[in-house]
C-alpha cells in the first residue's frame, strides 16, 4: 500500500496517508501554496512524487478546506463507495476502482490530519509533505 507522509519540520511528528485519499483529494491540495523542496519554488499543489513545504499560512487554508471535506462526509451513509482511478485492464475494458469506506473511518482520519495542522498552525511550524 502506497502511503504519503506529513512531517512536522519542527517536532519531527509525523501522520501517514494512504495514496487514495491524496488522489481523491488532490484538485483541493492544489489550492494552496507551497515551496518545492528542492527548488525553494512557490508553487501551487503539493509535489505528489516530491516533496513541498506547506507554511503556516497555507497551513491555515489546508485545515479550512479540510473542515469542508470533514462536514461532507458528516453527511454520509455509514457505509460508502468512492470512485477511484479509472485503469484500461488486460482486455482493453476501462476499469474503476471502487475504495469502500465506513463513515465513523474516515472521519477519524480527516478529524486526526486536522488535528496535526491544528497544532502546526498554532505553533507557526511548517510542515512537510512527502510524496511517492
Amino acid at each position: 500500500m502506497i502511503k504519503h507522509e506529513l512531517l512536522n519540520l519542527n517536532t519531527k511528528k509525523n501522520i501517514e496517508i494512504e495514496d487514495w485519499f491524496i488522489q481523491y483529494f488532490f484538485d483541493y491540495l492544489n489550492w494552496i501554496e507551497t515551496k518545492n523542496y528542492n527548488s525553494n519554488k512557490l508553487e501551487m499543489g503539493i509535489d505528489y512524487h516530491g516533496q513541498s513545504i506547506i507554511s503556516d499560512k497555507s497551513i491555515y487554508k489546508l485545515i479550512l478546506i479540510l473542515e469542508g471535506i470533514i462536514n461532507i462526509f458528516k453527511n454520509s451513509p455509514e457505509t460508502f463507495v468512492l470512485t477511484g482511478s479509472c485503469e484500461v485492464d488486460e482486455n482493453n475494458e476501462f476499469k474503476v476502482e471502487e475504495i469502500p469506506l465506513n463513515k465513523d473511518d474516515i472521519l477519524a482520519l480527516l478529524l486526526k490530519i486536522k488535528y496535526f495542522l491544528d497544532i502546526a498552525y498554532k505553533n507557526k511550524e511548517a510542515i512537510l509533505f512527502n510524496g511517492i
